[in-house]
């Protein structure tokens, strides 16, 4: 087992300074299709927020509107287009925190709710050594619209990553989140930020 520090790192809100998702929506679909489907969008939201639905079934409805039929190639495309619109909405601290991680050596994670083929591209670009996000189901070459195994989120993500790093709780670990969700995985973090970045300092 390796005793290289780890950081990890929540996505929307934590590195961005916004939630992503209806970026995502947009940029899958023709303006005119994403028009039409906002009302649902904004209802499928609604329910969620009135607890009618839970996350894991409102994320799926959503995001089946721009992956269900679609191939593996195809979204990977989409993960490619998505990497400048990610771009534009990073947090500059964050950025300049995840460098800091980088130049100490330490193992960078970017543990998401965000389905994960949709910012893989991104992440790969960043340098992350691990991208956990919410796993979209795929048959044949096609997305189904549905999720492989939950929503990755709360304490699914604690388990999510003690499964691809099952000894990171015994080594230094850096948490980096902004929601009541993170807590799960912060709480178990050596070092946890919550909705701040620590000065960089070398």
């Amino acid at each position: 087992m390796s005793d290289r520090a780890i950081a990890i790192f929540d996505f929307d809100g934590t590195l961005t300074r916004t939630d992503t998702l209806l970026h995502f929506l947009r940029l899958s679909q023709p303006r005119a299709r994403y028009l039409l489907l906002l009302p649902f969008y904004l209802t499928m939201w609604l329910c969620f927020k009135l607890r009618l639905a839970s996350a894991e079934s409102t994320k799926a409805a959503i995001l089946s509107t721009v992956t269900k039929g679609k191939t593996t190639n195809e979204i990977d495309q989409l993960s490619l287009r998505f990497v400048p619109v990610i771009n534009s909405l990073l947090r500059s601290e964050a950025l300049d925190r995840l460098e800091w991680h980088r130049r100490q050596g330490h193992q960078l994670v970017l543990l998401t709710a965000s389905l994960q083929s949709a910012v893989e591209a991104w992440g790969e670009r960043m340098r992350f050594d691990l991208i956990i996000g919410t796993q979209a189901e795929v048959k044949g070459d096609q997305l189904t619209g549905r999720f492989v195994g939950k929503n990755c989120k709360g304490e699914e993500k604690v388990r999510r990553l003690s499964q691809a790093l099952p000894h990171w709780q015994e080594v230094t670990s850096y948490g980096y989140g902004d929601s009541p969700s993170d807590r799960p995985l912060l709480d178990r973090c050596t070092h946890a930020y919550y909705r701040h970045f620590p000065t960089v300092k070398d």
